[in-house]
């Protein structure tokens, strides 16, 4: 009795994990997917565009991946 149980607990966990692992993955590949529509839209600007809303060509990439840090000097 208590090897069906140990056996039924074990699948439960692999399912769980199954779950969350397919549950992280949906939200990288969504994460990731802001991140590639948010760097075409910000690559295509003008300079004049960029600095119009304050950050540099040198700052798309952490602005896509929603970094607030700015490493560039916008005049």
């Amino acid at each position: 009795m208590n090897y069906i149980l140990l056996q039924a607990n074990f699948v439960q966990a692999a399912i769980s994990g199954l779950v969350s692992l397919a549950k992280n993955y949906s939200e990288h590949r969504k994460s990731v997917q802001g991140y590639n529509e948010t760097y075409k839209i910000l690559i295509k600007m003008s300079d004049k565009d960029l600095r119009d809303i304050g950050i540099c060509r040198g700052d798309i990439p952490a602005v896509a991946a929603g970094d607030t840090t700015r490493r560039g000097n916008v005049q």
